[in-house]
């Protein structure tokens, strides 16, 4: 594995009327040579996420993070989607679960 990440999968818990779930994967880079991140994609049009800049290169032993977010506007429940991540050597597939609650 060339990008190390601090998780795979992050779950929000949204307080009542909250309108967006905020999302922060953090990576370092294991490898011995630049690996450059090309763009992001999300399974649904609510969940968006964001590079530093685009295209991302990462030097070896360089680190980062990539932010993400749910937008819970008309959601209740369990919101589940992920965020696909192409680099110069491969992609990765990252999961987002909020939990929405109910507004009073």
């Amino acid at each position: 594995n060339i990008l190390a990440w601090d998780s795979l999968s992050k779950d929000y818990h949204a307080k009542p009327g909250e309108m967006k779930a905020p999302f922060s994967f953090s990576l370092t880079n294991v490898s011995s040579k630049p690996i450059v991140i090309y763009d992001t994609s999300t399974s649904c049009d609510c969940t968006v996420a964001h590079l530093p800049s685009n295209p991302w290169t990462i030097p070896s032993g360089g680190s980062g993070k990539i932010e993400a977010s749910i937008n819970l506007s008309n959601k209740v429940g369990i919101v589940t989607n992920s965020v696909v991540v192409y680099t110069s050597k491969g992609n990765r597939r990252l999961y987002v679960k909020a939990f929405a609650a109910e507004s009073k």
